[in-house]
């Protein structure tokens, strides 16, 4: 959060999880300083930068999406034949 507070970057978290993940505590904190720091990474070059992440507990699974602006592609311009 504080990189995202440092660098301007809405950050939002939509959900929470209540069961008890079937992961160690070690692996999920590594899992998801991956995937934000990949995000951070690619929306620190957007025009409006954003990063969501969405916490969803379904019966048994548990997903975790993210995701994030990124730069806008820049055209460039056809050549015409001679």
């Amino acid at each position: 959060m504080y990189l995202a507070i440092k660098e301007n970057i809405e950050f939002v978290v939509y959900g929470k999880l209540t069961e008890k993940m079937p992961f160690e505590m070690f692996d999920i904190t590594t899992l998801m300083g991956n995937i934000l720091q990949n995000a951070f990474e690619a929306t620190i070059k957007a025009d409006v930068p954003k990063i969501r992440v969405e916490l969803i507990e379904h019966k048994e699974e548990i997903f975790i999406v993210v995701s994030n602006s990124v730069e806008k592609k820049k055209s460039i311009p056809k050549q015409t034949s001679l």
